[in-house]
């Protein structure tokens, strides 16, 4: 009887999971010649979707992810759909990486193990600083829950350093809970670093991890904003508008300055030294790296001065290009074009019709043809 593996890729966020995972939905063929089959049905609907398994993963308590974390919303259910398929199976989500409680990670390892006979979790690390620069720019965009609460709406490359960020970022008891639950030599731990991955390239270290040696390319995916969108996206999420996608979505349609969120070589430094310890623990378990703290302690890449923190020319330069996308929408709102609309609306439904026109007086108050419209309709009510 043939052994079968499966092979869980846990993440972490912001280590080219999207990307991954794109690749192996792309890669049938590819897989199939290794033996292997990419799951990622839909919890509610079976159907393939989007290429992760983030359906079936939850928070233990609705939409806060501090201090409990994620879970498997239905353990017996994805444990009989992995089984159903022959051969070894892959399966990907970064949401794996929010198990912040051993008992939901143990659940998950005892549901499992009955299907399959060996379990191979993998996981790419990235270090602390520079991980949370680029996951907190997550936290500057839409329906991004987890990220909100775990690291705030900060306007800083790096938010301030909270003891709950270590639920994420402290290495070494996030992944015992795993070693603990899957076994220690289970789990495959690699470095994210360009110059430590295989061809410099997290896809190709990812399938080689695998056994296969032919899979599609895809484009990186889910890149990271710049200065002006992380700015600007925190700044809106923070406010608690009643308005946030749309304004949002105006922040997301300018084009960026090519500016990066760096904070100062000080600040970079002061943030990983909260995990430092952590590491050296975690690369003394599993020797994972020849580096005894686990990560290279070079910051050179950073700049003396932080290059985070607005200035006037910035500044107006964003606020530039916000009223900018607020122009183009309201070049959409000619005089003449709701006029139409509320003609139009006006018989068929006149409360619509008399919103739209409220709306655009709001918009546009110097506009009379608009204002006396709205008059008449609301005099004929």
């Amino acid at each position: 009887m043939s052994i079968r593996r499966l092979f869980v890729h846990i993440g972490s966020h912001k280590t080219g999971t999207t990307t991954i995972q794109e690749c192996l939905a792309s890669s049938g063929s590819g897989l199939a010649r290794a033996g292997l089959t990419f799951f990622y049905g839909n919890r509610k609907n079976g159907r393939n979707e989007l290429p992760q398994l983030h359906s079936w993963i939850g928070y233990v308590k609705p939409r806060r992810i501090v201090p409990h974390g994620m879970r498997v919303k239905n353990l017996r259910r994805l444990a009989a759909r992995l089984g159903a398929i022959g051969g070894d199976v892959v399966i990907s989500s970064e949401n794996f990486s929010f198990f912040f409680e051993p008992e939901n990670v143990n659940a998950l390892a005892e549901a499992l193990r009955p299907v399959f006979d060996e379990i191979r979790i993998i996981c790419y690390l990235r270090r602390q600083d520079r991980h949370v620069i680029s996951h907190h720019q997550e936290g500057a965009k839409l329906n991004r829950a987890a990220e909100y609460d775990l690291f705030g709406h900060s306007t800083l490359a790096i938010p301030p350093y909270r003891e709950h960020h270590r639920l994420y970022l402290d290495y070494h008891a996030k992944l015992s809970m795993w070693a603990d639950a899957f076994g220690e030599e289970n789990l495959i731990l690699r470095i994210f670093d360009r110059r430590l991955l295989r061809n410099g390239d997290v896809t190709d270290d990812f399938f080689h991890l695998l056994g296969v040696r032919n899979f599609v390319r895809v484009p990186d995916r889910n890149l990271s904003s710049g200065f002006q969108r992380s700015k600007l996206g925190h700044l809106v999420l923070a406010g608690g508008f009643r308005h946030t996608p749309g304004l949002l979505n105006l922040v997301a349609s300018f084009e960026e300055s090519g500016r990066k969120m760096r904070p100062s070589r000080a600040a970079a430094e002061a943030y990983y030294a909260h995990f430092a310890e952590s590491n050296a623990a975690l690369n003394a378990r599993f020797g994972i790296s020849p580096n005894p703290g686990l990560f290279d302690e070079d910051f050179s890449d950073y700049p003396e001065e932080a290059e985070d923190i607005w200035d006037e020319e910035r500044a107006g330069e964003t606020c530039m290009k916000f009223l900018q996308a607020l122009d183009d929408v309201y070049a959409e709102l000619s005089p003449a074009f709701v006029l139409r609309a509320a003609d139009l609306l006006a018989g068929e439904d006149p409360a619509l019709a008399r919103s739209l026109l409220r709306m655009a007086v709001r918009l546009r108050p110097m506009a009379g043809d608009i204002a006396d419209r709205l008059a008449d309709l609301e005099a004929s009510d």
